[in-house]
C-alpha cells in the first residue's frame, strides 16, 4: 500500500521550491562547483547533507527529478521496514502491524515523504536509529552505530542535535557506563569530524539556529 502510493506521488507531484534547491544545490556541490557555507556562494540554509545526498544520487544516475524521487520511496520504504522492526521488539506484531498500516494509510505523510527533502532522510534515519538502539540486549556494535548515525543525522537537519544527549542518556540508562562512554565517544567524534570539513565557515549555520536563543536570553 505505502509502495504504490509513493510511486504516484512521486511520479505526479509537482517540484517545489525546496525540492528544486535541495537538487540544484546538491548537484553543484557534489560537482565541486560551489562548496556548503562558501562565501557569495549558494545560501547553506540547512545542513550540508541535507544537500548533499540528493547530489550524490544525481551524479550517480542522472541529474534531474527521477532518480531522487525513485530514492525517496527506497527511504520510505526503509523506514517502514524499520518501524515494523522496533515496534514488533517492543511491542510485538500486531502493534507493529498497527504502526505499519498507520504509515501506509496516511497519504499526507507519504507525498511529503515522496519529494527530495530533508524530511524522508530524518525519518529514515531516525527510524534506524531507534532500531540500532532500542530495547533491551542489543549488540554493542549496534549500540555505537546507532550513536554515530544520531551525530551524522545532524548534517542532514541541525535541530536534530538534542537528539544526541537523550539518545546517549538513554544508553546510559538502558546498558551502563562503559557502553555510555563508548556511545558518547563515537557520537562527539562523528560530530568533530563532520564539523571539521567545512569549518569555520558551518558555523555561520549554527550561529542563525541560536539566535532566538540569544534574544531570549537578553
Amino acid at each position: 500500500i505505502y509502495l504504490v502510493q509513493g510511486l504516484f506521488y512521486s511520479m505526479h507531484q509537482l517540484p517545489n521550491l525546496d525540492e528544486g534547491a535541495y537538487l540544484f544545490k546538491g548537484y553543484q556541490f557534489v560537482n565541486g562547483n560551489y562548496l556548503p557555507f562558501q562565501p557569495y556562494g549558494f545560501w547553506t540554509n540547512k545542513m550540508y547533507l541535507a544537500f548533499m545526498v540528493w547530489g550524490w544520487i544525481q551524479d550517480l544516475f542522472s541529474p534531474g527529478l527521477i532518480a531522487p524521487r525513485l530514492f525517496t520511496i527506497l527511504f520510505g520504504i526503509l523506514s517502514v521496514l524499520g518501524t515494523w522492526i522496533v515496534t514488533r521488539r517492543l511491542g510485538g506484531r500486531w502493534i507493529a502491524a498497527l504502526a505499519v498500516l498507520a504509515l501506509a494509510l496516511n497519504p499526507t505523510l507519504i507525498g511529503i515523504y515522496s519529494l527530495a527533502n530533508s524530511q524522508v532522510l530524518v525519518i529514515c534515519m531516525l527510524t534506524w536509529i531507534m532500531v540500532l538502539t532500542l530495547g533491551a540486549n542489543r549488540p554493542g556494535w549496534q549500540i555505537i552505530l546507532g550513536a554515530m548515525l544520531s551525530a551524522v543525522l545532524v548534517f542532514v537537519r541541525e535541530n536534530m542535535v538534542f537528539l544526541v544527549p537523550l539518545l546517549v542518556a538513554y544508553i546510559f540508562w538502558q546498558y551502563g557506563k562503559k557502553t555510555g562512554f563508548l556511545a558518547l565517544g563515537a557520537a562527539v567524534l562523528t560530530l568533530v569530524i563532520g564539523h571539521i570539513i567545512y569549518w569555520p565557515e558551518i558555523t555561520s549555520l549554527w550561529s542563525r539556529s541560536l539566535s532566538p536563543l540569544r534574544t531570549l536570553f537578553n
